[in-house]
């Protein structure tokens, strides 16, 4: 009788701790962050958060675009993210209002192209991941409205080329991910030698260990670098697991065979 109570106050619990599609979820790394996981969730469910709320995932979502001050009402707002949602469009101030924000992801989408004009209300942001959105260009400022930025991810795209000039303008870039794009020969080579001259660290899926590898000339693997990403328990695999890589990657010596 005694456990039957206890199961029903823990359904109760459960209950109360969701809101429409979007459920709080437990964060593993010991942050005390009010978090929601949003599956098959549309931007009308955030009316139900509270306005504390630190960390919102949208999983397989619907909604094609993200309005102006979609997030307005969370000011606390430090992580967003958006894996495999069928967002397409993303007015020029959806993320006003979020001075705070230091983690952006889209993973999945199809934004194509990535615009400055979204990164000019996140002064704040050091961590930003548009893997897999079929970016076929990065706009120049794009770079310039990010002084904070430490890690920044590419990987799996269209892009051909990055000019290193507007690259200069992330001061306090520590991590890089840029493989899985047909990027162009000479352009790539100007890539390089900017990240090597910078101490600027390469991260790339092992093709026969899953772990991450540090790329200088050799790739050499390594364990899995401490970088915090989402718990698993907030919908998100570790990057050790995260998918398997499509295309390889072009190490430093074979790129400089692109010279003859």
């Amino acid at each position: 009788m005694f456990n039957s109570i206890l199961l029903l106050w823990a359904l109760v619990g459960l209950i109360g701790r969701v809101h429409g599609k979007c459920s709080l979820a437990p964060i593993a790394d010991n942050e005390r962050s009010i978090a929601y996981a949003c599956i098959h969730g549309d931007l009308s469910d955030l009316d139900e958060l509270s306005d504390e709320t630190e960390w919102i995932e949208f999983s397989v979502s619907r909604f094609h675009v993200i309005p102006d001050n979609a997030f307005h009402q969370f000011p606390n707002l430090r992580r967003l993210s958006f894996y495999n949602c069928h967002v397409n469009v993303i007015e020029p101030a959806a993320f006003r209002g979020l001075n705070r924000l230091d983690w952006l992801i889209f993973h999945g989408t199809r934004i194509h192209v990535a615009r400055a004009a979204w990164f000019r209300h996140l002064p704040n942001l050091k961590r930003l991941i548009l893997d897999r959105c079929d970016l076929v260009h990065v706009e120049p400022d794009v770079f310039r409205t990010l002084p904070r930025l430490e890690t920044l991810d590419l990987r799996d795209n269209d892009l051909d080329c990055l000019s290193v000039e507007e690259l200069s303008h992330l001061t306090m870039l520590k991590t890089v991910r840029i493989d899985g794009n047909p990027w162009l020969c000479e352009c790539r080579l100007r890539m390089e030698k900017f990240f090597h001259d910078r101490s600027i660290v390469q991260e790339i899926e092992c093709r026969v260990r899953p772990r991450i590898c540090t790329v200088h000339k050799i790739p050499q693997c390594m364990t899995q670098i401490d970088i915090p990403f989402p718990s698993p328990m907030i919908t998100i695999e570790p990057i050790s697991s995260h998918e398997v890589m499509r295309q390889s990657f072009y190490t430093y010596n074979v790129l400089t065979q692109c010279r003859v």
